[in-house]
């Protein structure tokens, strides 16, 4: 039994929700024990991020920098 098969099971069973490859779920979704719920109703779930440092050199501020970018080109 796969990963994706007991996920499916929780599921099934009212324990919780996933995200799954719908080619695994096709059959499922067709016989109506799983259903899908559109992505524009899924609120994202967002987190802090947080960076910890001895001192502060030239390369950990080009780090962060580079971080807070990356984090800002993402959300």
């Amino acid at each position: 039994m796969t990963q994706v098969e007991i996920t499916k099971r929780f599921i099934e069973e009212g324990l919780g929700v996933s995200y799954l490859p719908f080619s695994m779920v096709k059959e499922e979704v067709e016989n109506q024990t799983l259903s899908m719920i559109s992505q524009q109703k899924i609120i994202r779930p967002s987190s802090d991020t947080y960076i910890v440092t001895k001192g502060e050199t030239e390369e950990i501020k080009q780090f962060k920098h580079f971080v807070a970018e990356t984090l800002t080109e993402t959300s």
